[in-house]
């Protein structure tokens, strides 16, 4: 199975005469997500996951794991 997003490449038509040139800009990173294991291509350099839900995802993750930790921190009163 193949795991790799494809690349919505931005092409850009130059008209010089007679001749036509298509320019194709790529996209400069390779990432694997995090969250699920994804690899995806983007031109941001501080983008860490593949899309919004893994985004998510990996916020409500953090979040509980830190209210996790707050109950065990908490003392038990009998």
């Amino acid at each position: 199975m193949d795991t790799t997003k494809r690349v919505a490449s931005k092409q850009r038509i130059i008209n010089k005469g007679k001749f036509t040139e298509i320019v194709v800009k790529l996209p400069k990173f390779l990432r694997q997500c995090p969250v699920c294991l994804l690899n995806f291509y983007t031109n941001n350099p501080l983008q860490i996951y593949c899309s919004r839900r893994c985004r998510n995802t990996a916020a409500v993750r953090r979040y509980r794991q830190r209210k996790k930790e707050a109950i065990k921190d908490v003392p038990c009163v009998s």
